[in-house]
């Protein structure tokens, strides 16, 4: 099995919160399966480029003529191609991190992850599963925080677009409240991810 792990922790992997529930994640899969293939894209080494005038147009044009095999599309390739998906991004500003709608700007690809039919879109991508692994400094899990979250609804979503069937977010919310407990709030949330490893290996 071949599982895509998009790391958009800015942060860096020493300090990330995130980026430490989501390892454990990782190495639980590895464990129970050990000829997973797991393949990290660090964003913030790849620095995936957004969408400008120039982009778009040349893009566009490579999809006319269906010139896939463009390195353009290398990421868009191997997102579509993946068997299980996981994403670590910590909350930013009620979503994640810029460098993350950079990375989805650049898998969207109309015949690569998903197509348009006379009926609305169909999705393209091989994966059954996604799994999206987040940290908040509030508590977006209940109102009147829970309204104003909007990540894991745009990752859910998306992957109706892309034709992935089964969305899982798992948080870890509060992390910066006052009186917090943050050690004991991340362990709870780091047993609760790898106690999903075998199932989002199913």
């Amino acid at each position: 099995m071949n599982i895509l792990f998009i790391n958009s922790c800015v942060r860096g992997k020493e300090i990330s919160r995130t980026y430490k529930i989501a390892g454990v994640f990782i190495d639980e899969l590895k464990r129970i399966d050990n000829s997973v293939s797991v393949t990290e894209k660090n964003l913030s080494a790849l620095m995936p480029s957004y969408m400008n005038e120039e982009k778009c147009a040349a893009r566009e044009a490579l999809i006319r003529e269906k010139s896939f095999a463009d390195p353009m599309f290398d990421l868009a390739r191997e997102f579509a191609e993946a068997d299980r998906i996981v994403i670590a991004a910590p909350l930013w500003e009620l979503s994640f991190p810029a460098i993350l709608k950079a990375y989805i700007e650049n898998v969207s690809v109309a015949g690569i992850s998903f197509c348009y039919k006379d009926n609305g879109s169909i999705g393209l991508c091989r994966a059954e599963k996604m799994m999206f692994i987040t940290t908040r400094g509030s508590d977006f899990s209940i109102p009147p925080m829970s309204s104003c979250e909007f990540g894991a609804g745009y990752l859910r979503a998306l992957c109706a677009m892309y034709g992935i069937k089964s969305f899982e977010c798992i948080a870890a919310n509060g992390l910066d409240l006052e009186g917090a407990d943050e050690r004991n709030i991340i362990a709870s949330v780091t047993a609760r991810v790898a106690g999903r490893a075998a199932e989002f290996l199913k």
